[in-house]
């Protein structure tokens, strides 16, 4: 049957398929790379927070040989990217959290992190709005963080929390624009669309 278990895949699912096939590489190597590359990303988070070496050396191989990831990276399913999206996304706001007060570098490399992978994450399926609670916890922490003195950490926490929102809208406006002039309805996937709904439950 057609329904939401069948066929339907978001734009932006789409897309990294269509870059992988740029790259040339076999589906299952692409989101395998994505995926250690997620985890690779949370452990460079989590080092600044004193964890030890073999804490994090621990972390990366119980993540990096999950049975489970394993199995679902052969597969064409959004979970084999959905996953390693919100692994990108976490580690932003972990690296975001501990790097107001740090070098420039240091910022502007996890506010680029959490700008990409967050309106991958929010698009890549129409479920992403369950990331909110967690989101909000992290803006919580890293407004409690900052020192009321220091000016340039506060526009740091104001851009951290902006910029991420402010691709997942553009992103959205564009996928959007592209379904209209294609297909005559302003909406960035089906699912959005009121008259597909009806049609799946009648």
């Amino acid at each position: 049957p057609y329904d939401h278990m069948a066929l339907i895949r978001t734009p932006v699912y789409s897309a990294l398929l269509a870059l992988n096939a740029l790259f040339g590489w076999r589906l299952h190597v692409f989101q395998q790379v994505a995926y250690l590359t997620s985890v690779l990303l949370l452990c460079c988070s989590l080092t600044s927070y004193g964890l030890s070496g073999w804490r994090i050396v621990l972390i990366f191989g119980l993540c990096a040989f999950h049975p489970l990831l394993l199995y679902v990276a052969g597969f064409v399913t959004t979970e084999a990217l959905y996953v390693p999206a919100a692994l990108a996304v976490a580690s932003g706001c972990l690296g975001l959290m501990r790097a107001h007060d740090r070098s420039a570098r240091v910022w502007v490399f996890w506010i680029t992190v959490l700008t990409i992978s967050m309106p991958i994450f929010w698009h890549i399926r129409p479920d992403g709005a369950w990331i909110l609670p967690f989101l909000f916890v992290c803006g919580v922490l890293l407004l409690q963080g900052m020192s009321t003195d220091r000016k340039h950490a506060w526009k740091r926490a104001a851009l951290a929390m902006v910029l991420p929102g402010v691709a997942c809208v553009l992103l959205g406006h564009a996928l959007a624009q592209q379904n209209e002039q294609r297909y005559g309805l302003r909406v960035a996937h089906e699912l959005a669309e009121t008259e597909f709904e009806g049609a799946l439950r009648g």
